[in-house]
């Protein structure tokens, strides 16, 4: 991305933008915390994903969370330890269930159990400073994608397209970087 000029895309975008880094970054921060490696991509106002390495029902769930989290840890007031289990009970309700993307729930749907809800709580929470730089980090990295997106009419299915395409490229980089380890390996084992 050019980061030689400036790009506007205006008030409520840019809040957009923002909101869709918050809670990208909370699941790539949480996921690294783990261990997990993470890649993270802002396609339109509206649309972004991490993608991250697997890891237990239990990791996976705590990522799930981390990106509602995020938003609730850095709103204007922001969620506190006292307040997480009523909020973890809001969110599991069908109205609150609304709230997350579908792969957002999944996750959490996979391991409904509130430990991993507090352990991302806890993970960013002890992590805000963390949290802010990268989002708004991806807030710059972004903006001009979600310019495209809104000259082109800002449409959602070419923002999911791009998504796509985003997350087919991280697997296919990750594919290949297997591939190397592996060759390389089998190098080093037949030079012994």
């Amino acid at each position: 991305m050019s980061t030689g000029r400036i790009i506007s895309i205006g008030p409520v975008a840019e809040r957009q933008l923002e909101r869709v880094s918050i809670h990208e970054s909370g699941h790539a921060c949480v996921a690294e915390h783990f261990g997990l490696e993470s890649d993270c991509f802002v396609a339109g106002r509206a649309d972004g994903v991490c993608v991250h390495k697997l890891g237990s029902p239990f990791q996976n769930a705590a990522v799930s969370w981390s990106g509602a989290l995020a938003g609730a840890l850095l709103a204007d007031v922001p969620l506190s330890r006292e307040a997480l289990p009523a909020w973890f009970n809001q969110m599991m309700t069908a109205e609150g269930r609304r709230e997350l993307s579908r792969s957002d729930l999944e996750g959490i749907l996979s391991y409904p159990i509130q430990s991993a809800c507090e352990a991302a709580f806890n993970i960013l929470s002890e992590r805000i400073d963390a949290l802010s730089f990268s989002a708004a980090l991806l807030v710059r990295e972004s903006r001009e994608q979600v310019f495209q997106s809104i000259t082109r009419g800002g449409s959602g299915e070419a923002d999911r397209l791009d998504v796509e395409m985003h997350i087919h490229q991280v697997r296919q980089a990750a594919i290949e970087a297997r591939q190397r380890a592996n060759t390389e390996k089998l190098v080093a084992e037949l030079d012994t």
